[in-house]
Order: C-alpha cells, then sequence, then structure tokens
C-alpha cells in the first residue's frame, strides 16, 4: 500500500497541472445554410472561444446545431476538443454527430427540432471519467410537460473517445441514476473532498428536497435526500457551486413583479450535505431573473435579472445587507429589437464571468475582475463581440481545478494540493508599459512571488500591477508555493513603450504628465478649461475647472487603473498606480 500511495503523489502533479477540460465554448446557433461561406456572410453559425494561454480568443465554425440554453462542450485535459450538445444532439470535434448517439435524450417534447436542443439552464453537463482519462459522462434530465416543465429524472450517457478513431462514440445512453419528478435544469457538481471524485446535486420539483449523488470509479451512488431551507419554486433559474467548493447557491424567479430568490448554503465536500441556509430577495420589478455566480476567488457572488447586476459580499455577517447593484441594462439593442438584457452567466478559465442574453446577441457581456467589489469589478455590457448570433447559450461547466480539502476525513487518496501557477495579464492598450496581473493559480497557493524580469524588486503581492520602464520583451515569472510544494509559469511579456497621451486626436498644445500618475497629475493648458475624469465604464469621478497655465490635480484618493480624462474637447487615457 505504501508504494502505491507513493505513486499516486509522485503522479498527481502531472494530474493537476493539466485540468483544462473548459477551456473550449461553442456558442450560438446557425441559419442552416448548406453554404458555409453564406451562412458566414449572414451572420449566422457557431462561435468557437478558446482560452489558450488563459487569453480568449475566438473563431467561426459552421455546425448544423443550435446550441441553447442547455449546452455543454468538454476538453481533454490539455484543453483539446472533443465534443459539445445542446442536450438533444451531440457534435464531435469535427462538428458532425457523434457515432452512436443518435436519440441520446430525445422525448416527444424534443423530437420535432431536436437541432435546437433544450431551452432550460444547466439541463445537461459533462465530467471526466475519475480514473479513466478516456471516458467521459453526461448527465442530463428528460423534459416533461405537466403542470410547468419539469425532469423525468437523471441520467446518463458513457463516452468513450477511444472509439471511432479517436473522434468518439458513445458506448451507453439514457441511462437512469434517479427516477423521480425533478426541477429540469440546474445540473451542478464538485469535486469530493479527496480530490478524484464528484458529487451531483439533484432539486425535487417544486419542494426544498435534493438528492446527492457521488461519482466515483465504481459509477453513482444515490444517498438518501435532504430536506433543508424553503422551497425554490421558478420558471427560470441557476444553481451553482463557489470554485473552492464550500458554498452552494441557487437562484431565481416565479413569477415577473414578484421578488427574485437567491438561496445560498454551506456545502460539504465530504458529506455531500448542505447547512447554514440563507435566503435572499431582491425584487426586480416586471422581469425574468435567473443568474447565478460566485466571483474566481469565492468571496463574492453574482445575481442577474433581465435589466440588473448585483454583488454580494459573502464575508460579511449578514449578506443580504450587502446587495450592490453594479450595473443596469443600458437598453442597447440588436437591429433596434432584441434586448441584450442580462441572463445566465459563467466563470472561464481566464477568471472573468461571462454573461448572455434572453435574446438574440451578437456579444457577451464581461465582468473583466470579479474579485474586486463594487464598481471596481468592471462590469462591461456586450464587452466580448461573438462570430455569430446567440440566444440563452453559455455551457455549463464546474471547477474541473479543485484539489483535495487537505487533512479532512475524506482526504484518503493520497493527493496534496501541490500549488499550480498560473496567470493572466492586461496591458493598457495606449500605454503598454502598465500592465495588471491577474492571479488564476489553483490547488491552495499561499505565497506568491512575482519576478517582472527587469531587475527590479520581486512582488509578494497575490495580483500586482507594474510598469517597465522601457520597451524590450520581459519573462514575467509566478512561482505559487505551500506547505507542500511550489511551482513556477512563465510568460513573455512585450513592451512597445507607446504612452497613453500618444492619440492623434489629443490637442498637441496641452501637455499632461506624469502619466501613468501615483497621486498629482500635472495638466499644462494654454486657456480656461473644464476637466472630467470618468472611469472605464463612464462614471464620473472628478469634474473640475482649471486655469491657463500649469495645473495640479490630486488623485491619490483614485483607485488604481485606468481613466479617460476629458480636457475641452481633448480626450486621452491615464493611468493611476
Amino acid at each position: 500500500m505504501k508504494k502505491i500511495l507513493l505513486f499516486i503523489a509522485l503522479f498527481c502533479p502531472l494530474l493537476l497541472q493539466a485540468q483544462k477540460h473548459d477551456y473550449n465554448w461553442i456558442t450560438g446557433y446557425d441559419g442552416f445554410s448548406k453554404d458555409s461561406i453564406q451562412a458566414e456572410a449572414q451572420e449566422f453559425g457557431l462561435t468557437f472561444s478558446s482560452f489558450l494561454d488563459e487569453k480568449i480568443s475566438k473563431k467561426y465554425i459552421y455546425s448544423k446545431i443550435w446550441m441553447r440554453s442547455t449546452s455543454t462542450t468538454m476538453s481533454d485535459k490539455n484543453g483539446n476538443l472533443l465534443f459539445y450538445t445542446n442536450g438533444s444532439i451531440i457534435h464531435n470535434k469535427d462538428n458532425n454527430i457523434l457515432k452512436n448517439s443518435e436519440k441520446f435524450n430525445t422525448t416527444k417534447y424534443q423530437e420535432e427540432d431536436s437541432n435546437k436542443g433544450l431551452s432550460n439552464g444547466q439541463a445537461i453537463t459533462a465530467l471526466p471519467h475519475p480514473n479513466k482519462e478516456n471516458l467521459y459522462y453526461l448527465l442530463y434530465g428528460k423534459m416533461a410537460v405537466g403542470k410547468g416543465i419539469y425532469s423525468l429524472g437523471l441520467n446518463y450517457a458513457l463516452i468513450d473517445m477511444n472509439g471511432d478513431n479517436g473522434k468518439g462514440e458513445m458506448k451507453i445512453k439514457n441511462e437512469k441514476i434517479i427516477e423521480d419528478t425533478l426541477v429540469l435544469g440546474d445540473i451542478t457538481t464538485t469535486k469530493h473532498a479527496n480530490g478524484r471524485d464528484w458529487w451531483i446535486l439533484q432539486f425535487v420539483d417544486k419542494t426544498n428536497k435534493y438528492y446527492r449523488i457521488l461519482l466515483s470509479p465504481k459509477g453513482f451512488e444515490v444517498f438518501s435526500p435532504q430536506i433543508i431551507g424553503d422551497t425554490l419554486e421558478t420558471v427560470i433559474s441557476q444553481a451553482c457551486f463557489s470554485p473552492n467548493g464550500k458554498k452552494f447557491a441557487r437562484c431565481g424567479l416565479k413569477n415577473s413583479g414578484t421578488p427574485a430568490q437567491f438561496n445560498i448554503y454551506d456545502f460539504d465536500r465530504c458529506t455531500g450535505l448542505l447547512s447554514n441556509h440563507k435566503r435572499l430577495k431582491y425584487y426586480v420589478e416586471k422581469e425574468s431573473a435567473a443568474g447565478i455566480s460566485f466571483s474566481y476567488d469565492s468571496k463574492l457572488a453574482y445575481t442577474f435579472s433581465n435589466t440588473r447586476a448585483i454583488q454580494w459580499d459573502l464575508s460579511a455577517k449578514d449578506i443580504s445587507t450587502t446587495g450592490d447593484t453594479i450595473a443596469f441594462y443600458d437598453g442597447y439593442k440588436e437591429e433596434d429589437k432584441y434586448a441584450t438584457n442580462f441572463y445566465l452567466p459563467q466563470i472561464a478559465p481566464d477568471g472573468k464571468i461571462y454573461i448572455n442574453s434572453s435574446n438574440g446577441s451578437k456579444y457577451l457581456h464581461v465582468i473583466h475582475t470579479p474579485n474586486k467589489k463594487g464598481k471596481d469589478c468592471q462590469l462591461q455590457q456586450r464587452g466580448f463581440r461573438l462570430k455569430s448570433w446567440n440566444a440563452f447559450s453559455i455551457p455549463n461547466h464546474p471547477n474541473y481545478r479543485l484539489g483535495p480539502l487537505d487533512g479532512s476525513p475524506c482526504d484518503t487518496l493520497g493527493i496534496d494540493n501541490i500549488p499550480v501557477a498560473l496567470f493572466r495579464y492586461d496591458q493598457d492598450t495606449l500605454n503598454t508599459t502598465f500592465v495588471e496581473f491577474t492571479d488564476l493559480s489553483h490547488h491552495e497557493p499561499a505565497n506568491w512571488e512575482w519576478d517582472f524580469g527587469d531587475g527590479t524588486p520581486k512582488s509578494k503581492l497575490q495580483e500586482p500591477n507594474h510598469l517597465f520602464s522601457k520597451k524590450g520583451e520581459y519573462n514575467v515569472c509566478l512561482t505559487v508555493s505551500n506547505k507542500y510544494g511550489k511551482h513556477t509559469a512563465c510568460k513573455k511579456v512585450v513592451i512597445n513603450g507607446t504612452t497613453a497621451t500618444n492619440e492623434p486626436d489629443f490637442d498637441k498644445n496641452i501637455s499632461i504628465y506624469p502619466n501613468p500618475i501615483s497621486d498629482i497629475l500635472n495638466i499644462e493648458n494654454p486657456d480656461n478649461q473644464t476637466i472630467t475624469i470618468t472611469d472605464v465604464l463612464g462614471k464620473t469621478m472628478l469634474t473640475e475647472k482649471i486655469i491657463a497655465g500649469k495645473n495640479s490635480i490630486n488623485l491619490s484618493d483614485f483607485p488604481n487603473g485606468a481613466y479617460i480624462l476629458k480636457v475641452g474637447n481633448a480626450t486621452c487615457k491615464i493611468i493611476k498606480i
């Protein structure tokens, strides 16, 4: 046994470093044109988004499938696309129907138009087999219609990626895990405390009872249901675990004009039990509400209705008092017809939260820094332009990079949380010498050390900003560590030296310095003027009259970041560090 555990301990770091099952997203719908060029010209098709190197890229693909609210994708541990599905049909990496997957999840309510898939959020998800790299599970519910829409139970299919010459083959389909009247959707999962197995929660429709299911190498084990909290009766809802697996939440609305309900619980990764239920309510007027997401660091939660996004501080004694509306839908409509409102969110491998709309749209909204409180989280409406139209769809993914709960009674496999360094960086578009670094490391890092490659002192901050003094290519390295080990990741950062005031339409008679700014901004101006400083979301931070000559503006109270400065009719970007 000691030799086996030693093998696991030595092999485990390799497993932990490459769990990129969510690194490819496929969203949108096509016009079912036979000519992909014509389809692209009409802006129909699917958008293939990839998070290679933690920087999102996108391309158009043609595939005869409509990705709706029920959708997910699966990639291998290295981030190579394997398959994607809308809950009714499933395509392989070549955009063809996966072998032996026909009618894997169809009922009489779906068969007429299975290309369009299911319209309920989170009605399907995919999981890697706990200890066999070539096998993947699909978990899904079968739609039924009675007094409302519900699921006939929880089912699974098993896909062997060694089948069909490496394109994948469905070996098992439509096998029952639970037979009961369940909520259609809200299928969400998290890692067991041993760091290998998976917990799945499924709520019985119109009750406060839920099933807890454990997926291990032995298969599915269904435990006795738990009854807890209040019943969440809802037409539209979403559920999720926090990235660290310690919280579980469901959000939804039964009737427009009534308060939306946000249920949050503590979750025991060892037993699968919920506790410490809290119900939060917020009024959303005559609209629907569905979305819920946690921040990447699990300290904040976000709820979404059609017209507003609200942030909640999970560290507060009374979470209900912390609801902060960080954005209202700005009213923009695609082609002056389709409201680009808020609908379902999903946290991505780059640490950002992407939000779709409940209408046809060519964009996703983006929360760029969801770990930050208030407006500093930087919710940008329509911040990500898609290659295709999209309505409702965003993939349903758990946190595949969650490790064991070290020291818990269920930490029995010898898998330690040896940290894995990961980060992204964002350069200001007009001043590339100023770089913001975002930590995306996983498996419980406790210490951070940044080497910027320019000879300056190393930083111990988790997420530093850095100003490079001159042009060049710098090898920036992040080392993370805890008591079990350490890991280093490096990226090349290219600095071209462009400054924020090098804008072609900026008034050459106005001098602004220094930029970036630490405390005092100096403006030398030939005339009396009014200046305005706004943040990147358009919020006015300062309006002040200045005189001809030199003016000194104290910005020491401004949070670090990028701002827009308007001097008369001239506009430029400034950086506060």
